[in-house]
């Protein structure tokens, strides 16, 4: 895999400053599995597990069951008393300048569905740092290049639930944002935790090649 010479020199200088790692758009060519691993049941006493992003789950459920969704369309989205599961301390003040604006309406229906709306129990991956400075990143939900990632700065696979990653990012979606005229809410950036784990909100790529970057 060729790594630019920008690329190169921003690795080294996070190794040298211990800055918390972001993916690279060269991992984009890595094809591994995607990050959400789901699990519930579809028909009454089908249990399934499906693993991608949290689309790609969507539709393989959909695919068992078209009206596997309908159950839960009045069920309270996270902005109308829907709630969020948060164990995680925030490391630092969010970097709202990373990534590119994608529309807040697209990130709160991503978060929603990361979110357990919709049943079942759905967790979140991500692979172990690659190296210093180099996190292992898993993109968990993607939709037209809007996409949401999970990062993992640990040296051991990363698991959680994904609820606790949707709070993450309703967080970053609750800071990093801006209105543009005429009223439209964007939102973008990097939240990194505690825990050396972070999120990230951005618009990039093309969400039919690999779904996950960094393993």
């Amino acid at each position: 895999m060729k790594f630019s010479v920008t690329s190169v020199v921003a690795a080294m200088l996070a190794v040298v400053n211990g800055l918390p790692s972001t993916p690279l758009p060269e991992l984009d060519a890595l094809n591994v599995i995607g990050g959400v691993t789901w699990t519930g049941e579809v028909l009454p006493g089908k249990n399934v597990t499906f693993s991608g992003t949290m689309q790609e789950v969507r539709a393989k459920i959909l695919a068992e069951n078209p009206d596997y969704f309908s159950a839960y369309d009045n069920e309270a989205g996270i902005e109308h008393g829907g709630h969020l599961q948060k164990r995680w301390e925030l490391k630092q003040p969010p970097d709202c300048n990373y990534g590119n604006f994608i529309r807040r309406i697209t990130a709160i229906k991503f978060i929603n569905e990361l979110n357990a709306k919709g049943g079942g129990n759905a967790m979140c991956g991500a692979p172990p740092r690659r190296g210093p400075g180099l996190g292992g990143c898993s993109r968990v939900s993607c939709s037209w290049g809007s996409q949401m990632w999970l990062c993992n700065d640990n040296d051991y696979h990363l698991d959680l639930p994904c609820t606790e990653v949707a709070s993450a990012l309703f967080e970053l979606s609750n800071v990093c944002y801006t209105v543009q005229q005429g009223g439209d809410t964007e939102t973008q950036g990097q939240l990194f935790t505690t825990d050396n784990w972070n999120v990230i909100i951005d618009y990039h790529g093309d969400c039919h090649s690999s779904p996950t970057v960094g393993r």
